[in-house]
């Protein structure tokens, strides 16, 4: 695909994966940002809250886990639509706390 034809396809991706998030109900619950989005590209940032919590005091892993998706959803989703994975491992090296911003 030529360049100007990928970009434009690509806008047209961006454009319809914006309208598709605004009633996204999982990205509402656990109050995710997105903070930049671009073709192939997606920062966001969730605030750990009090009830995430584990009995060992720590964030659930699952809860990265959602927010981590979400940013890969709205990645790979940006350049075709729709896409979806089929396996995502992720390696938790710290644990995250209430009130970490990640």
């Amino acid at each position: 695909m030529a360049d100007a034809e990928t970009k434009s396809k690509n806008k047209g991706n961006l454009t319809a994966l914006m309208e598709k998030m605004e009633g996204e109900p999982i990205a509402s619950f656990y109050k995710i940002k997105v903070l930049e989005l671009s073709a192939g590209y997606a920062k966001v940032s969730m605030k750990m809250l009090p009830e995430y919590v584990n009995f060992n005091g720590v964030v659930f892993g699952s809860i990265i886990m959602a927010m981590a998706d979400y940013a890969f959803s709205l990645a790979i989703n940006s350049m075709s639509l729709p896409s979806l994975a089929t396996q995502f491992n992720i390696h938790l090296l710290s644990p995250a706390a209430p009130g970490d911003v990640l």
